[in-house]
């Protein structure tokens, strides 16, 4: 429709109307097969709509991710993607106001598998993206953000009972949690996680999974950094088995740089905790690896002592100097 895209793979669309979800559900349902390309122009953006539903395996591509725009129109009104198909890639798309107070997402993923999210900016979603129950979820170079002092973005990437590679994101100002997983085994590296506005911002990333890698983020200005198991403010918050916790930047956390909650055999290394109020806390944790990770407020000689609660624990191999990550 509007003219064929041309595609050595599969064929495609053009879509170029002033209701892309009435088009897209047109296609997808009568007219589009498997394996197709749908390319949304940019001239009628931004697409006032909402519940656009994808459930055959396409490549949804906008022109430009900064003009081709998709408006939820605030309110409840549920996601703006809606995703229950397989083999589905979204990508250059702006995706804003959806669901003024409730929880939901500008992408939602459920019963999914082998789906590509990467390069979209998400500007007041309660939820950026939403995959529950899903399984070789690829998500990357997206940025996500509350986009302005009446901020809606509570959740910037959330997953449960999935698998899920979360790379590459910058996410900013979000009410609640960067990025926050249960119940899934993930990778989530390269990320950079910021508060810079929201007061009652609590964790950058909040992790109630099992075999799980946080690597390489930067996360900062936070309640809590890294959480392993969210129930109070962190940075980073993990709660689990075999998690590992490896090169990351926790910088400025109000409470916690990392908190590890009710998990066991959890690996803590090489990380950079810098001006945070308490650096890192356990409690209910067994068989923690603290090695080789830098700390701002260790004294220089022997081991870094890490309090918990009735115990402590000890880094033996505190870094002299911060790494470079990233």
């Amino acid at each position: 429709i509007g003219g064929e895209f041309t595609n050595p793979n599969s064929s495609g669309y053009l879509l170029s109307y002033e209701s892309v979800a009435h088009e897209l559900d047109w296609e997808m349902y009568y007219n589009s097969s498997d394996g197709d390309m749908v390319f949304v122009f940019d001239y009628s953006s931004p697409y006032y709509e909402y519940m656009i539903f994808i459930n055959k395996s396409l490549s949804l591509i906008g022109e430009d991710k900064h003009t081709t725009i998709i408006d939820g129109m605030g309110g409840d009104r549920n996601h703006i993607f809606s995703i229950h198909g397989d083999n589905i890639q979204i990508s250059g798309f702006t995706l804003r106001n959806c669901s003024k107070d409730g929880l939901d997402a500008g992408i939602y993923l459920h019963l999914t598998s082998q789906i590509h999210i990467y390069d979209n900016i998400f500007i007041n979603t309660s939820i950026g993206i939403n995959s529950m129950a899903s399984q070789n979820i690829i998500v990357n170079d997206n940025y996500i953000t509350s986009g302005s002092a009446n901020n809606r973005t509570r959740f910037g990437i959330v997953s449960a009972f999935s698998t899920i590679t979360i790379r590459n994101n910058t996410i900013e100002n979000v009410r609640a949690f960067g990025i926050s997983v249960q119940s899934t085994r993930c990778l989530i590296e390269n990320n950079v996680i910021l508060n810079g506005t929201q007061p009652n911002n609590q964790w950058g990333i909040a992790c109630s999974s099992s075999a799980s890698t946080i690597r390489g983020n930067f996360i900062a200005n936070f309640t809590r950094g890294i959480a392993l198991e969210a129930t109070d403010y962190s940075g980073i918050h993990i709660y689990g088995i075999f998690n590992n916790i490896h090169g990351n930047t926790i910088s400025n956390a109000i409470h916690y740089g990392l908190f590890i909650s009710k998990s066991l055999i959890t690996s803590v290394m090489e990380n950079n905790f810098i001006n945070n109020v308490c650096d890192a806390y356990f409690i209910r944790a067994f068989f923690t690896r603290w090695d080789s990770n830098y700390w701002d407020d260790w004294g220089g000689d022997g081991p870094m002592i890490i309090e918990g609660y009735r115990r402590n624990n000890y880094d033996w191999h505190p870094a002299q100097e911060p790494y470079e990550i990233g």
